[in-house]
């Protein structure tokens, strides 16, 4: 995982997180993920995309699964939904330059 958000980010990239300094830049984010095990998956469905008339900038937004399996074998998982705003690079690649998450909200439990 962040090897693949270090990848794909434009050199100017954003990722908005709760953290008020976010991360800024190719290799902030690189270094923002260094901490994330092996263990954890993300996967995304997107739901929508669309680019702009000219062609150089777009978006997609959809679903996520974040999923971590511990060494105990207990799995913890959380859903929610992104929004990445793309644009074209110099090369003719498509990179973002900003992304963000929002989680569902936790489901009710039972009370009694």
């Amino acid at each position: 995982m962040p090897a693949a958000f270090a990848a794909f980010a434009a050199p100017d990239a954003t990722l908005l997180s709760s953290d008020p300094e976010h991360l800024r830049g190719q290799e902030a984010v690189a270094k923002g993920f260094g901490h994330v095990p092996a263990s954890v998956k993300l996967t995304w469905k997107p739901l929508y995309a669309d680019v702009g008339a000219s062609g150089d900038l777009g978006y997609t937004w959809g679903s996520y699964l974040f999923t971590d399996t511990h060494p105990d074998g207990k799995v913890e998982r959380e859903t929610g939904h992104y929004c990445t705003i793309w644009k074209r690079q110099p090369d003719g690649r498509w990179k973002y330059v900003l992304d963000t998450g929002q989680p569902d909200p936790a489901p009710d439990k039972p009370k009694g």
